[in-house]
């Protein structure tokens, strides 16, 4: 057993000691022999140390591989994340700007969308431009059809078309020249992230117009005061040069920037969005204030591209606006014959029986107006007026003046007579007026059983200059109807409806003076025949006790 052990453990490498010592024939074999098999157990030692050490290395390669692995995949799977993320909000900012009825949700839709991608504060600042008309789309013209030729008649043959080599003919006129671009002077916030509301709403910012300069004038134009805003700096450069944005990494350092609270690190930027002809309608700004960075590249191209969005999505809001007006005048058009068809039929039915009822035919004339009115909708022929930036000043008095006779309880609160357009579109979006019911309301006023004097005078001194303290223009019901058909056919119902109030008040007020003067001679003639029979009473006293006296 021990020898099994011995050659188990130590032969191999006593035999490999020996025949190396017999090899190399020392002077001291067993000295060397001995060397040989403590170098050979060390040998195997490190063999063996080597050995964990490349195993432990393998590990830990492994083991950095495994790592990096997970998180390139973790990283990649954030990015796809991060991405599809995006995409999502791509399409869905698409969605709301192809829904968006109105300039105003379209605003919110950017705005929203600035706020989740980019954890910027932002605002749109209208500018002074004047609304433009639109026109509707049309539709692509159809070809013609080929005339129909009669059995044996030929087709005329096109005229030959003109050699390439000749002249093109000489314009009558000098070409068109380029429609100057409307200089904007004021800007109003018009849309802000939540945070800014406190901050913004109501707020504008103005300048004096740019001084002209001469090209011999080297001097450059001073620059504007602190806290001028430099907003108007990004419009003139785009107008100037196209230049899509103005960035300022830290707008703290710029003493032109209008700080609307306490001044803080981070950047601004300022997109100038053009309407269908250049000319400047809103600045989208953007702020980092308080994060302490400024706008990278990303965040900038992806600005230039929301400005285009927006830009399209308010040109075919207001194309289709026009479509709407478009409509609206055609079927009031329309409505507009029949009205007079049934004016007139209903006056000449009312007109024999004036004897009856006096206030008949302006009966008759109040409730055709009233009756077209009521007939038509709303939604389709208020809508476009609403959304006017501007307003004709002669509508607008027409409408307060309605307003002021509907609304009773609204005259002294809300100082009606007083608004502007856009405080009364306020006023309308507040629910404070009624509009979307403006006709049922209309349908549902009584005038035979009001007496509401008040109303009228009020409302007369809003819409005719000669009750002012500084008379203006009288008002012209054609160029009312110019500016809003739909205002004029309210003005019409207004005047038919106070020619019957006041003929009504001025029976009412006859009859009630008639019935005071029949009540006085009844009262006179009572008193005169009750002083009669006091008279005849005395005489005939005074009779009995005459034999009395004799």
């Amino acid at each position: 057993m021990d020898a099994e052990y011995l050659k188990a453990s130590v032969g191999e490498a006593l035999a490999k000691g020996i025949a190396e010592t017999v090899l190399m024939r020392p002077d001291d074999p067993v000295e060397y022999l001995a060397q040989y098999l403590l170098k050979s157990v060390s040998d195997e030692e490190q063999t063996v140390a080597v050995a964990a050490e490349q195993e432990a290395a393998a590990k830990a390669l492994a083991a950095a591989k495994e790592k990096d692995s997970i998180e390139e995949l973790a990283a990649g799977q954030k990015l796809a994340a991060v991405k599809l993320q995006e995409e999502r909000e791509d399409k869905r900012l698409k969605q709301l700007l192809g829904a968006a009825e109105n300039a105003e949700e379209a605003f919110s839709a950017v705005l929203g969308y600035i706020r989740t991608r980019t954890s910027a504060s932002s605002y749109l600042m209208a500018t002074d431009l004047p609304q433009k008309v639109f026109d509707p789309p049309r539709p692509p013209e159809e070809e013609a059809p080929a005339p129909e030729l009669a059995e044996g008649e030929e087709a005329a043959e096109p005229p030959p078309p003109e050699p390439e080599d000749s002249p093109p003919p000489e314009p009558d006129a000098e070409p068109a020249r380029p429609k100057p671009k409307h200089v904007p002077l004021a800007l109003s916030y018009v849309a802000f992230t939540s945070n800014d509301k406190h901050l913004l709403e109501g707020k504008t910012l103005s300048r004096d117009p740019p001084a002209s300069q001469s090209e011999d004038d080297d001097e450059p134009p001073p620059p504007p005061p602190p806290g001028a805003g430099v907003t108007f700096e990004a419009i003139d450069n785009f107008l100037a040069q196209g230049t899509p944005l103005l960035h300022l990494p830290n707008a703290i350092e710029d003493p032109r920037v209008k700080f609307w609270y306490i001044p803080r690190t981070g950047g601004l930027l300022l997109a100038p969005i053009p309407d269908h002809e250049g000319d400047v309608q809103l600045v989208l700004g953007m702020d980092l204030l308080g994060l302490d960075r400024p706008f990278t590249e990303g965040e900038m191209a992806l600005v230039e591209k929301l400005t285009t969005q927006l830009r399209e999505a308010i040109y075919n809001i207001e194309v289709n606006y026009a479509a709407l007006n478009e409509k609206s005048l055609a079927e009031l058009s329309v409505a507009a014959e029949e009205h007079a068809l049934d004016l007139a039929n209903a006056v000449e039915e009312a007109t024999p029986k004036l004897e009856e009822d006096p206030l008949i035919v302006l009966k008759a004339t109040e409730g055709s107006h009233k009756k077209l009115l009521v007939s038509l909708d709303p939604e389709l022929h208020l809508k476009f007026l609403k959304t006017r930036k501007d307003c004709n000043p002669a509508v607008l008095l027409v409408l307060k003046a309605i307003m002021f006779l509907l609304m009773p309880d609204k005259r002294g609160r809300s100082a009606l007579a007083e608004l502007d357009w856009k405080s009364f579109k306020s006023e309308i979006e507040s629910g404070s007026l009624p509009w979307d019911d403006l006709f049922s309301c209309i349908g549902s006023f009584d005038i035979m059983s009001s007496s509401d004097v008040e109303g009228w005078d009020g409302a007369m001194t809003i819409i005719s200059p000669e009750l002012k303290e500084e008379p203006e223009p009288a008002i012209d019901p054609e160029a009312v109807k110019a500016s809003s058909h739909i205002t004029y056919l309210l003005l019409n119902w207004f005047m038919a409806a106070r020619a019957l109030f006041i003929a009504k008040y001025e029976k009412e007020k006859a009859e009630a003076e008639a019935a005071a003067a029949e009540a006085a001679a009844a009262a006179e003639a009572a008193a005169a025949a009750a002083e009669a029979e006091a008279a005849a009473a005395a005489a005939a006293a005074e009779q009995e006790a005459e034999p009395e006296d004799e």
